[in-house]
């Protein structure tokens, strides 16, 4: 996924939280397009087989009227990101990412936030979040290897890429070090969790 740039943005300059949230809305409503698009051929192309070119038409227009009435209003959200939050302990870390990832996303769309943690811990947290908001939000740790080079390489064009990014991990001064890279970079949160310990689902939680 790639960012819809509201103007060419020098290299390494990390766009304002009003460009970049808007930036995100834009590549949202993009995404929302092409996908519309596809369903209304999809319907078109079985009303004809069904009852001939004369229907289809019936149905592109239906479907087009409906998605012209909709609002696709941009979302008011200041974003809460740009720190490192430390826990006591991997669940407190884990109920943490769990809201924080459910906030962005509704307000911006599954497609820009995503959690980047280690294999075991995407596991933990999507077994939690399924089971709070029946959906399969992004998490990957394949992210968390991208979202560890980038920083590394101090390539903030492709953080920006990535979208809103809520990192996962244990507390290690290794890690602690590299995210000091990130003091002024705004559209990422990391949770860090003290020692060791498996995560466990709270009853009812």
């Amino acid at each position: 996924m790639a960012l819809v740039y509201l103007e060419e943005a020098p290299d390494d300059e990390v766009l304002p939280p009003e460009a970049f949230a808007a930036s995100l809305w834009l590549s949202r409503r993009e995404v929302k397009k092409v996908t519309e698009v596809k369903e209304v051929i999809e319907e078109a192309l079985a009303a004809r087989s069904r009852a001939g070119p004369f229907a289809a038409s019936e149905v592109i227009k239906r479907l087009m009227d409906s998605r012209l009435a909709q609002s696709f209003d941009m979302p008011r959200l200041a974003p809460r990101l740009g720190d490192v939050r430390t826990c006591s302990s991997l669940q407190e870390c884990l109920d943490l990412t769990v809201d924080e990832v459910h906030r962005l996303a509704e307000a911006f769309g599954y497609d820009f936030v995503t959690l980047a943690a280690t294999d075991s811990l995407v596991k933990a947290f999507v077994a939690k979040y399924v089971r709070l908001y029946g959906r399969v939000p992004q998490a990957s740790a394949r992210a968390y290897s991208r979202f560890l080079r980038y920083l590394r390489e101090g390539d903030t064009d492709r953080l920006m890429d990535m979208g809103y990014l809520i990192v996962l991990a244990r507390r290690r001064a290794e890690l602690e070090r590299l995210l000091r890279r990130l003091r002024d970079y705004p559209y990422y949160v990391a949770f860090l969790y003290e020692g060791g310990g498996k995560a466990r689902e709270r009853k009812g939680s």
